[in-house]
């Protein structure tokens, strides 16, 4: 597959997705193009992003979500630094309004001092350098 087939073939997905009104017509579209597991992870990523979002700790995410760290290390990255769907769709307050941007604390400020994993939320963990 060429890399212009599949741009099309996204921009064709993304044109789908902007058809949907409803709940309904999510669950409908989703039921045939994921497996159920596919949708089942999906939803708890998006359940681990709103929690982050919330300043759960990455400790309090694990036990509820049963992610790995990994995973929600990815989530809380993209929730800090991703591309801003978190924050518009998967926000506490969506699908009502999208969240306001979020202002970062001082404490998350690069000066700060990296904070104790089992204490820190998962947002202030996506801030850390990888090792």
């Amino acid at each position: 597959m060429t890399e212009d087939f599949m741009q099309n073939c996204e921009d064709e997905l993304y044109g789908i997705l902007l058809k949907l009104r409803t709940k309904e017509d999510c669950r409908a579209l989703l039921e045939d193009l994921c497996t159920y597991k596919e949708v089942e992870n999906m939803a708890m990523r998006a359940h681990a992003a709103k929690l982050c979002m919330e300043g759960k700790t990455y400790t309090e995410i694990i036990k509820e979500t049963k992610l790995s760290s990994t995973t929600i290390s990815r989530i809380a990255r993209c929730v800090t630094h991703g591309s801003g769907g978190y924050r518009k769709f998967v926000s506490p307050d969506a699908p009502e309004a999208a969240a306001p941007e979020a202002e970062v604390p001082e404490a998350w400020a690069p000066e700060a001092e990296a904070p104790e994993a089992e204490d820190a939320s998962a947002e202030e963990l996506a801030e850390l350098p990888e090792e």
